[in-house]
C-alpha cells in the first residue's frame, strides 16, 4: 500500500480549491502530515488525515481530510499522487465512505490512530443507533464555508469539523448542555460527537451528530428572498411580522436556556463587573483609532467619508456616551455562553418559526475565546446588523431603496419586540432591567460589530465595505 505520506506534496493546491480552506489568503510554506485513522480496509480503504498547515507568517493552522485511496480517480477532487500510480481522493461526499464512519459511529468504538492516538465516539443516543443501523444514504448538504455536512435520511445530520483545535468546542458543548439539562428545543438536538484524541493526549472535536429538521432553507435565503419580493410586490411583507416576532423569540429562548442552570460551571452567569466594561470599551476606542485610517477605502462619497472619520475620531477620543452604565438602578447583568457568531445563517426557517444552528463559533478564534461568557446582547447586536446585510444584498439592483426599505419593514424593532418581550425576559439575569441602559448596550455592541464588518470586508470584499461603514454612520449619528 502507499505511504500515506506521499500526499503532502499535492495538498497545497488541493486546500487551496476547497471551501473549507481559511487560508486561502495567506502564503503557505509547507503542510505536514501529523497522523491520520484508517477507517476502512481492501483495495480502496479510507482514512481521516490530521494535518499542520504552515505559513510564511502567523501561526500554522491545523485541518482534517476525509481521504480514499483508489485507482481511479472517477470525477472525485484529488489531493494527490501515490508513489504507484493510484489517488488520493477526497471521499467525505461518498455515501459508502460516509457510512463506514458511521457505522463506527453508531458502534462506539475508538479506533487507534498511525501516530498513538485515538479516534473516539461519544454523546450517541439510542435513537442514533437505530437510525445508523438501518443504513440509510448518507448525502452532502449545504455549502458551508468552514465544515462538510451529510444528511442521514430525513433523521440526522453528521457534520466533520475541518479545522482542528484542542479543546471543548462550542457546537458540541452547547449542543449537549441544550440537550441533557434544558427543555429548549429551538436547535438541533445532539445524537453523537467524534474526538480525535492526540498522541500528547490533547482532544480535537472531529465531527457531530445531530438531528436533523425539516426547513426551508437559512434565515438569510428567507429575508433576502422576502425583502426582494416586497421590492417587486409592495404589501407582501406585512405577513412577515410573526415571524420576526418568532426569530426573536426562539433567541430569547435560546439565551433563557443557557443561563438556566447553576450547576454546570461552565454554563453558570458572571457578573459582568465595571472592569470588564472598561476594557471592552477600551477595546473599541483602539480599534475606531486604527478603522480611521481605512475610511479613504471604504468606497464611499467624500462627504460621507469626512463624516465617517470625524465619528470615529470621536469615538477613540472623547466619546464618554459610549460606555454602558455598569452600576446604578436596573444596569447590573450577567455574562453567559452565547452563540457567538450569530446572524441570519445561523438559523433555519421552519414552518412554525425558526430554529438556532452552528454554535461553534468563529472558528477563526481560539476555542478558549469562543467559549468564553459574554453579554447575550452580542447575539443580538449581531442579528440586527445582519439585517442590515440582507437589505443591502436584496436591494443590490436598487440601492437607493434601501433606507425606505429599512423604515417600512422595520426588520430590528420587531426582532428586538419579540426577543425582550418573550415571557421572563424582564427578569432576566442577562438584561439590564432599566430598558435605556439596554439601549446604550445596544448601540455599543452593533458598533463593536461594525467595527469588526468593516476589517472583514475591506480584506475580504472590498465592494461590500461601505454596508458597515454606512451602519457606523447610523450608528454614531454621523
Amino acid at each position: 500500500m502507499s505511504r500515506i505520506s506521499d500526499v503532502t506534496a499535492s495538498l497545497p493546491a488541493f486546500l487551496q480549491a476547497q471551501r473549507w480552506f481559511g487560508g486561502k489568503s495567506r502564503a503557505m510554506a509547507g503542510v505536514t502530515l501529523l497522523d491520520h485513522v484508517w477507517l476502512s480496509e481492501g483495495a480502496t480503504p479510507d482514512f481521516l488525515a490530521f494535518i499542520e498547515v504552515a505559513y510564511a507568517e502567523g501561526p500554522a493552522e491545523q485541518y482534517c481530510l476525509w481521504l480514499g485511496l483508489r485507482d481511479v480517480a472517477d470525477g472525485t477532487p484529488v489531493a494527490g499522487r501515490t508513489a504507484t500510480g493510484g489517488f488520493f481522493v477526497d471521499v467525505s461526499s461518498n455515501p459508502v465512505s460516509a457510512s463506514t464512519l458511521l457505522q463506527r459511529l453508531a458502534a462506539r468504538a475508538n479506533v487507534p490512530t498511525a501516530a498513538g492516538g485515538a479516534l473516539s465516539f461519544g454523546d450517541v443516543t439510542a435513537h442514533a443507533v437505530e437510525v445508523l443501523r438501518e443504513a440509510p444514504e448518507p448525502r452532502a448538504i449545504g455549502a458551508e464555508q468552514s465544515n462538510t455536512s451529510l444528511a442521514i435520511g430525513d433523521a440526522l445530520v453528521f457534520k466533520l469539523f475541518r479545522r482542528t483545535q484542542p479543546g471543548e468546542n462550542p457546537e458540541i458543548e452547547i449542543g449537549r448542555f441544550l440537550t441533557n439539562w434544558t427543555s429548549f428545543r429551538g436547535f438541533p438536538p445532539l445524537h453523537g460527537s467524534v474526538t480525535y484524541t492526540r498522541p500528547d493526549g490533547t482532544t480535537c472535536a472531529v465531527g457531530v451528530l445531530q438531528a436533523f429538521v425539516q426547513n426551508s432553507g437559512d434565515g438569510w435565503q428567507y429575508a433576502c428572498g422576502r425583502i426582494r419580493g416586497e421590492l417587486d410586490q409592495p404589501g407582501s411583507w406585512d405577513t412577515r411580522r410573526d415571524d420576526l416576532l418568532a426569530l426573536g423569540a426562539v433567541t430569547a429562548g435560546f439565551h433563557q436556556a443557557s443561563a438556566s442552570d447553576s450547576t454546570v460551571p461552565s454554563f453558570v452567569p458572571a457578573p459582568i463587573t465595571a472592569l470588564d466594561i472598561i476594557g471592552w470599551v477600551a477595546a473599541v476606542r483602539d480599534h475606531a483609532a486604527r478603522a480611521v485610517g481605512h475610511v479613504k477605502d471604504a468606497r464611499l462619497a467624500d462627504d460621507e467619508a469626512a463624516r465617517l472619520a470625524r465619528a470615529l475620531t470621536r469615538v477613540a477620543t472623547t466619546d464618554a456616551a459610549l460606555l454602558p452604565a455598569a452600576t446604578g438602578p436596573g444596569a447590573s447583568l450577567h455574562a453567559i455562553r452565547i452563540h457567538g457568531d450569530y446572524h441570519l445563517g445561523q438559523t433555519l426557517k421552519t414552518p412554525t418559526g425558526f430554529i438556532v444552528i452552528d454554535f461553534e463559533g468563529e472558528p477563526a478564534r481560539p476555542i478558549e475565546d469562543r467559549r468564553r461568557k459574554q453579554c447575550a446582547l452580542k447575539d443580538v447586536a449581531g442579528m440586527v446588523r445582519s439585517f442590515e446585510y440582507a437589505l443591502a444584498a436584496a436591494c443590490a439592483d436598487a440601492p437607493d431603496r434601501v433606507d425606505a426599505m429599512r423604515e417600512s419593514l422595520a426588520m430590528a424593532p420587531v426582532f428586538l419586540e419579540g426577543y425582550f418581550s418573550t415571557p421572563g425576559m424582564e427578569s432576566s439575569v442577562f438584561l439590564p432591567s432599566d430598558p435605556a441602559v439596554r439601549v446604550q448596550w445596544l448601540r455599543f455592541l452593533e458598533l463593536e460589530k461594525a467595527l469588526y464588518e468593516l476589517d472583514y470586508e475591506l480584506n475580504n470584499r472590498p465592494g461590500w465595505a461601505h454596508i458597515p461603514a454606512r451602519g457606523l454612520m447610523r450608528i454614531l449619528d454621523a
